[in-house]
């Protein structure tokens, strides 16, 4: 798909068709779906300091809100940020000595199926029996990783997320 715009409303419907020598066959339109695209924020940069980790992004001039998920423990936290402006957060209650790294999932309510993941990180992304998305490897290489920002960069319902684990 060509859903790449940043800022942009994409509608989707899907259609099957049947030839044979005789004819063409058409179903009738699924429902359709609407779509916003904005472009995944990049990370600029992470720094540590006593038990915090201070965050920053790119800003998106698009965006009206930005999410920040992170994971202690077997805890996932998402902390909102209303202001289109703000471009850093400082999560703290880490500790010192333990290792965070980070994984990425599919939100399957998000994904279309239209297998742009799996175009841009074959190795981490499949499409599976229903037809969407799935992470089919937990731990991401320093190789695949810029493989897997591009994928969630064309992903056009941005349902790529990075989740941190312990």
């Amino acid at each position: 798909t060509g859903a790449k715009r940043n800022g942009a409303y994409y509608l989707y419907k899907i259609v099957t068709y049947y030839n044979s020598s005789e004819e063409t066959l058409e179903s009738e339109e699924s429902s359709s779906k609407m779509i916003f695209r904005l472009n995944s924020p990049s990370v600029k940069a992470v720094s540590k300091k006593k038990g915090k980790c201070l965050v920053s992004w790119k800003l998106n001039k698009k965006a009206t809100a930005y999410q920040v998920k992170y994971q202690i423990g077997k805890k996932v936290k998402t902390v909102e940020i209303s202001s289109k402006k703000t471009s850093s957060k400082t999560i703290g209650s880490l500790k010192k000595g333990k290792t965070y790294k980070m994984k990425v999932k599919v939100n399957q309510e998000a994904c279309i199926g239209c297998g742009a993941c799996c175009a841009y990180a074959e190795e981490v992304f499949e499409i599976n029996e229903d037809g969407l998305s799935e992470v089919v490897k937990e731990e991401i290489s320093a190789e695949e990783e810029q493989n897997v920002k591009d994928a969630m960069d064309a992903c056009p319902t941005s349902a790529i997320e990075e989740v941190a684990s312990e």
